[in-house]
């Protein structure tokens, strides 16, 4: 008899393989998650997850525990990870911690209008699921820049950052947004990341963004014919 195969498992925090990654949610948490409680934090491989219609893979997921799900299990938050991204020997580890620090980003407390944070009546914490700061199609950001203010404060942290897995340092001078040169040094330097890692990635160059000193060309307005 076939047997099902499940597209979710538990990471066991003494098992072999879960305790390095618990270990490093550890660290993430006590860095830049102090708001978290790392044992109420639980760890699962997801196996089935496919590439959509836009070829994109989803590599993690961060679940918030229902009230019912507290019933029977002592957990706030499960950080769901994609098994073959994650033990595929091409990744490396500055992408594994990246993407659990992303996860973990997700996990915020609901705070109450006094800005306090709110409880159950049982005393526990409430927890909610925070959206990305950006929202965007790459597309867009090359054709016209750093349009948003979500965008601009992505940009600035992006610049400002100390390391890039896969970027090089970008200039002082663009400080302020994504040049059309800065992006083009971006896609040159993913393509030879790409090639490093064994992969065959062409990264198709767009037009050149709007500045504020280039306007766009102006439409001629209609003529008018005389009335007879």
């Amino acid at each position: 008899m076939a047997k099902k195969k499940l597209p979710f498992r538990l990471i066991g925090r003494d098992t072999e393989e879960g305790v390095p990654i618990y270990e490093l949610l550890e660290q993430y948490c006590e860095r830049y998650h102090q708001h978290l409680f790392p044992n109420r934090i639980a760890l699962a491989w997801a196996f089935a997850w496919k590439a959509n219609a836009d070829g994109q893979v989803t590599l993690g997921k961060c679940k918030r525990s229902s009230d019912l799900d507290k019933e029977f299990i002592a957990y706030d938050f499960v950080i769901l990870l994609n098994r073959h991204f994650w033990t595929d020997e091409r990744v490396t580890d500055e992408m594994r911690e990246a993407l659990l620090d992303h996860e973990l980003s997700h996990a915020e407390i609901s705070l109450d209008k006094t800005g306090e944070p709110k409880v159950d009546e049982r005393d526990r914490l409430i927890f909610r699921t925070r959206k990305h700061d950006i929202e965007e199609f790459t597309a867009i950001v090359t054709r016209h820049g750093v349009w948003k203010q979500d965008l601009q404060k992505f940009a600035q942290a992006l610049l400002k950052a100390d390391q890039f897995p896969l970027l090089e340092a970008a200039p002082a001078a663009a400080a302020s947004s994504l040049t059309p040169e800065v992006l083009d040094r971006i896609a040159d330097r993913v393509e030879k990341e790409a090639k490093k890692r064994g992969l065959d990635v062409k990264v198709t160059k767009g037009p050149r963004r709007i500045t504020p000193d280039a306007k766009p060309p102006q439409k001629k307005p209609p003529t008018r014919r005389p009335r007879a």
